[in-house]
C-alpha cells in the first residue's frame, strides 16, 4: 500500500502519513523496504498506544431500556443493521468484547452512534433518558471516523474493532484491564 492509498484509507493527509511513518521508524517499531512499511514491533506500538490512550471524546448520554436478554440482543442487532443506521452505530467497550473475546459481562451496554441515527435508535431500542439505573450508555463521537472501526461478526450486532475495544477496556478498572488482556491474547497476536 502506497502513501496515497494509506492517506485515503485512513482519511488523513499525506503529511500526517509521513509523520506517522517517520515516528514509527524513529522508535524502531517499523522498517521500510522495497515493498513498503512493515511493523517490526507491533506489541511495543500497542503498549505505547494503550499507555497514552484517551477515551473517545464526544457527547455521552445514559438511557434505560426495558428490553433484556434475547429480546434485547435481537432488537439491538436489528436496530444496528437497518439501512439508515448501518455504518453509523456499533457496540463498544465491554459490550463489543462480549462478542469478540468474552471474558467479563457488564451491566451497561455501550454504543457508539452518529447523532443523526439517535432518534431511530431511541425508538427501536425503547430508550428512556436515565439519571440513575441506566443500562445503556451512548457515545456520540466528536470524530465520526471512529465509526469506520465497525466490525461485522456473523450473528452479532456490529462491534468496534479489536484494537479500539482493547484500548477502551484498558481504561477501565482492574477487571476491565483483565478483559483487555484476554482480548489481546485472543485476537491481537502478530507472531
Amino acid at each position: 500500500m502506497g502513501w496515497l492509498d494509506l492517506a485515503e484509507a485512513s482519511d488523513v493527509s499525506l503529511g500526517h502519513v509521513s509523520n506517522v511513518r517517520s515516528a514509527l521508524r524513529d522508535r524502531e517499531w517499523a522498517k521500510v523496504d522495497d515493498e513498503g512499511l512493515h511493523l517490526t514491533a507491533p506489541d511495543a506500538l500497542l503498549d505505547a498506544w494503550r499507555d497514552s490512550y484517551e477515551p473517545v471524546r464526544g457527547k455521552r448520554s445514559f438511557w434505560y431500556s426495558i428490553l433484556h436478554g434475547r429480546q434485547w440482543e435481537e432488537t439491538l442487532r436489528a436496530a444496528l443493521d437497518r439501512p439508515h443506521t448501518a455504518g453509523h452505530a456499533m457496540l463498544g467497550g465491554l459490550s463489543a468484547a462480549q462478542w469478540l473475546a468474552p471474558y467479563l459481562r457488564g451491566n451497561m451496554t455501550t454504543l457508539y452512534a452518529d447523532p443523526a441515527v439517535m432518534p431511530e435508535l431511541i425508538e427501536a431500542l425503547k430508550l428512556k433518558p436515565s439519571k440513575s439505573g441506566a443500562n445503556v450508555e451512548v457515545i456520540e463521537p466528536d470524530d465520526p471516523a471512529i465509526l469506520k472501526e465497525r466490525v461485522e461478526i456473523p450473528g452479532a450486532p456490529p462491534v468496534s474493532s479489536p484494537v479500539l475495544t482493547y484500548l477502551d477496556l484498558s481504561r477501565l478498572d482492574d477487571r476491565g484491564r483483565e478483559a483487555a488482556e484476554h482480548l489481546r491474547e485472543q485476537l491481537l497476536k502478530w507472531h
